[in-house]
């Protein structure tokens, strides 16, 4: 059946989380693939996600799903990294939160490591989005 089972699995792996006055699953199904290619982040707390527990970010969660189109490894890596490389931001060591290119940004950035492709995009996007 080449990229697909002949029939879905089914079967779910799940996460729990809990703090910051939040309660949540989040579930995996493989589907028809052969392999799981998604990730996901589900944490309420974004310090200890980040590594760095000197992060000046108090009840800060983070919730993300990556989609993996057709192979796990970037989504897989953007869920080690992103949080990452979003709280080395400038505008987020700033406290400037709202600033939503940031988000994008640090996306760029971590495809931009898996994928020769977007230098011309991070470059465009880098000189743009200059607040972070």
């Amino acid at each position: 059946m080449g990229v697909y089972l002949s029939k879905a699995n089914v079967a779910m792996e799940s996460d729990s989380v809990e703090g910051q006055g939040m309660r949540g699953v989040v579930g995996d199904i493989q589907g028809w693939r052969r392999n799981m290619e998604d990730a996901h982040i589900a944490t309420t707390d974004i310090r200890k996600e980040s590594g760095n527990m000197d992060l000046n970010a108090d009840d800060m969660s983070v919730f993300g799903v990556f989609d993996g189109h057709g192979g796990k490894e970037v989504a897989k890596f953007t869920q080690i990294k992103f949080v990452r490389e979003l709280t080395q931001t400038k505008a987020f060591q700033e406290r400037r939160y709202r600033y939503v290119a940031c988000l994008l940004y640090a996306f760029i950035l971590l495809i931009d490591t898996c994928t020769t492709s977007q230098c011309t995009l991070r470059t465009l996007l880098q000189s743009y989005f200059q607040e972070c």
